[in-house]
């Protein structure tokens, strides 16, 4: 027996690259390149027009339409494309410029057919089998068409498509999240937000009104349906609830679950329990029996955050699993139900140059393909994906400049429901004289963690705005902006993330922590330009976050995290021998130097002060903050908080224990909770304004409509 063959439009190779246009992507040696969408535009049209000069205004069509756009656009996703492919990594040049015109793509490319493998077939069929098979497919064409011809609409052509298309479902006012099929394909439950809070909906099909069904207190999350349709399940205050599908009051199911999933026959109920932080998969068979723990391996060992989802297949032998571990990186497992060996899924082809995010995703009815997307708003391909649970094989359903996710499919496997998602970080100045805070700068794509520079002129800051992460100096007088730290200084070590941004008490640096495939660590890197240095090398590969510069300029502070320690405030002094000092474990995490150099502050739970030696330590509030820092002259902190209904800035006196209102911000968004839920905190960083009279620090917000995908097959 062999596979047949079928070809399915043209690829694109060059080097050790491959670009392939109907599954958008860019690979090398077979892992995925990151590229977002105007720059595979661009490269796209570079290979089809290969060795010809293309003028600026060709590619910028190309890559931009007819929207008006400015030159620097086109400039910088050239950019983006060179480091991408990694120019001056090597002597390869792939992008000649051309002087007043525009650019030429140098290196030859070879188009090759893409292949699909289709039904098999037997090499041996005889010649009257042939020839019999051709004459009943004509025959068969022939009825087809006179059918096609007898029911043809008299008001025009019959149009016989299969294009995927794109249904809006729920577009109400702020975020609406997390749907999941009723049984009989024609209802869906989600969660919306209603007063700062996440309740839980109803949307009949063909229907333009929601029905509200829950009014809890607490935010609800992750929907779903008992098998018959009478109720809905959801999570709310770290329990798992059910309420009539229309409406009621709800009934407690199981304390201290994050997120659960019922077989198909409602036999048994397997959830994700949050136990000191970290996650457990416990089994409770039938719902409401004593839960026992999971116990297969390798996934039994794995130590990972308690927002996971898990999901039965439909044909209740199977259950997938998403998790983020402690250290930050994700994984998808298949666990056979209920036993046998867990297999990891996605392995073979990120290993995070794809998949840099915690899966979201739903079952096909056929219980072998799985529908998925990624939680993170940060990563390059933010769509929907089709996983062959059986092969590893995986395709595209989605792309373009939008991000899909939490898809749901329908029971009869005709529909998928996600949200479509427009959210990111924009940076913020609060005053500290209770005003309201304002941007400093926003944009569609996303600036986190700011650092102002001591010198007063300059802050840095964290952006994706060209496609891959960079750090980014802007001068806050002038406005010219210019990037400092690139993937070109890590060569081929992907990079992922960069974070936690400060400088030097000189200016002349910066700190920052750094997600990349080696690991996540603290690097220091010179706004001249020179080569990045990682601050330790930890033989136990821990994490390293939050650096704090002391006033001094000598020492580093920062807190880390691995399998087998808690986390941990360290130092490390500057040109010294590089070994870590351990502070104190008890005092929670991101230390902050008062500017004496004589305190650290740190929180979570609670804010604590400790000495740079770790001899004492004491906490000076109970209150759990979002983000902390000093005040200008060390007199006062400042911490945002969330008091469950509300944003507050206050201040602390961290030697009477005193905290003061500064200012309200109002309701909590509910992009609180989903940002929170994803690794998307509401607020990253805390910088002081050299004047005193302000600090920068980035809010993620966030709103969300649901879609409908059909003919996605």
């Amino acid at each position: 027996m062999r596979h047949k063959e079928a070809r399915g439009g043209y690829s694109y190779e060059f080097g050790p690259y491959c670009l392939d246009p109907l599954e958008r992507l860019l690979t090398k040696g077979g892992t995925p390149v990151p590229l977002s969408p105007k720059a595979f535009e661009v490269l796209l049209f570079f290979v089809r027009n290969k060795g010809k000069a293309l003028s600026k205004d060709e590619l910028m069509k190309a890559g931009w339409g007819d929207t008006f756009v400015e030159e620097a656009n086109l400039t910088q996703t050239i950019s983006v494309l060179r480091k991408a492919l990694g120019e001056g990594l090597d002597e390869r040049v792939y992008i000649e410029t051309i002087p007043k015109h525009g650019y030429r793509f140098r290196l030859p490319v070879e188009s090759k057919p893409v292949v699909i493998p289709i039904a098999p077939d037997d090499r041996r069929l005889d010649r009257r089998k042939l020839v019999l098979g051709l004459i009943g497919a004509g025959a068969l064409l022939v009825v087809l068409c006179v059918l096609v011809v007898a029911h043809r609409p008299t008001t025009g052509p019959a149009l016989l498509s299969v294009t995927p298309s794109f249904v809006p479902l729920v577009t109400d006012p702020g975020v609406r999240l997390y749907p999941s099929w009723a049984p009989d394909s024609k209802k869906i439950a989600f969660v919306g937000e209603v007063s700062g809070h996440l309740q839980v909906f109803t949307r009949t099909l063909g229907s333009p009104m929601s029905t509200q069904v829950t009014n809890q207190n607490d935010d609800c999350i992750h929907p779903f349906w008992s098998s018959d349709g009478t109720h809905i399940y959801f999570g709310a205050g770290a329990n798992l609830w059910r309420v009539g599908a229309n409406g009621g009051q709800p009934t407690l199911v199981m304390p201290r679950v994050f997120q659960a999933s019922l077989a198909p026959d409602d036999s048994a109920l397997a959830f994700i329990a949050a136990e000191t932080g970290l996650g457990s998969l416990f089994i409770s068979k039938p719902p409401g029996a004593p839960p026992k723990r999971y116990t297969e391996q390798p996934f039994a060992n794995r130590q990972y955050l308690g927002p996971a989802t898990v999901r039965f297949s439909p044909d209740g032998k199977k259950l997938a699993v998403s998790i983020m571990l402690r250290e930050s990186k994700p994984e998808f497992w298949l666990l056979p139900f209920p036993g046998g060996k867990p297999v990891e899924l996605l392995r073979t082809i990120h290993p995070r140059s794809f998949i840099s995010g915690a899966v979201q995703f739903s079952w096909m009815p056929d219980s072998r393909h799985i529908v998925f997307a990624q939680s993170s708003l940060f990563i390059s391909s933010p769509h929907l994906w089709m996983l062959d649970t059986a092969d590893g094989s995986i395709r595209a359903l989605s792309s373009g400049t939008g991000t899909e996710m939490t898809p749901s499919v329908s029971p009869d496997g005709k529909r998928i429901v996600f949200a479509s998602i427009r959210g990111s970080y924009d940076l913020i100045e609060i005053p500290v004289d209770g005003s309201s805070f304002r941007d400093f700068l926003a944009t569609s794509r996303n600036e986190v963690t700011p650092a102002w520079s001591p010198l007063g002129t300059h802050v840095a800051y964290s952006t994706d705005r060209g496609g891959p992460r960079e750090i980014w100096l802007r001068d806050a007088r002038e406005g010219w902006e210019r990037p400092i730290v690139t993937q070109h200084d890590f060569g081929d070590d992907l990079t992922f993330q960069f974070w936690d941004i400060c400088f030097s008490p000189d200016g002349q640096r910066i700190a920052y922590r750094r997600i990349g495939q080696s690991g996540e660590a603290i690097w220091i890197s010179t706004l001249a330009g020179d080569p990045p240095t990682r601050l330790i090398n930890d033989p136990e590969n821990s994490y390293q976050r939050g650096p704090a510069w002391s006033p001094d300029g000598d020492w580093l502070a920062y807190y880390a995290t691995s399998i087998k320690t808690p986390q941990t405030i360290m130092k490390v002094r500057l040109g010294g021998n590089g070994v870590p000092v351990i502070i104190r474990s008890d005092v929670g995490i991101y230390p902050r130097w008062s500017p004496d150099g004589k305190w650290l502050l740190s929180g979570g739970p609670g804010l604590f002060l400790s000495t740079p030696d770790g001899s004492s330590s004491r906490k000076v509030s109970d209150r759990n903050y979002l983000v902390h820092g000093w005040s200008k002259d060390g007199s006062l902190a400042y911490g945002i908080r969330n008091t469950g209904q509300r944003l507050v800035l206050e201040s602390i006196d961290p030697w009477k224990k005193q905290e003061k209102l500064v200012a309200d911000f109002g309701p909590t968004p509910g992009s609180w909770l989903f940002g929170a839920l994803d690794a998307n905190i509401l607020f990253r960083g805390f910088s002081i304004n050299p004047d005193g009279k302000s600090f920068l620090t980035s809010m993620f917000r966030a709103t969300s409509d649901l879609w409908l995908l059909e003919n996605f097959e």
